[in-house]
């Protein structure tokens, strides 16, 4: 069973419109990627990835809802920094957390990159169906 903020992820699920709902394609995506805080960094695991946004696994205690992160994400090219809001907390049944996040005011160079790898995935999986 997965608890999404407190509610089975069917019962979160129902109650989400068209517009809550994700908007991209995720692809299977796992380059180096850290939380940058004052003073500290906390490693993360990227699950998946799409031109808007990525889902992580935190070992920590998962940052709150609409909380703003700063991400160093090390994509194959080159170190990206971008900064990202909170818009979903999942626990499943044991207790591994993971944190859906949007990028926030993502633009220039870092954006390019992050695009650029995104579609690498995207064209690689469909060169894999072929």
């Amino acid at each position: 069973m997965v608890v999404l903020n407190g509610r089975t992820a069917s019962t979160f699920n129902r109650g989400m419109g068209n517009d809550q709902r994700r908007a991209d394609d995720r692809y299977l995506a796992l380059p180096p990627a850290r939380i940058l805080r004052v003073g500290s960094t906390e490693s993360i695991v990227i699950v998946n990835a799409s031109h808007r946004g990525l889902f992580v696994r935190t070992s920590g205690a998962p940052p709150a809802m609409t909380e703003l992160l700063k991400l160093r994400i090390d994509l194959p090219e080159r170190s990206i920094i971008a900064h990202v809001v909170v818009v979903c907390v999942v626990t499943n049944a044991r207790g591994r957390t993971g944190v859906g996040l949007r990028f926030f005011a993502f633009d220039g160079e870092a954006q390019t990159a992050w695009e650029s790898f995104v579609g690498g995935l995207l064209h690689s999986r469909r060169t894999m169906a072929a």
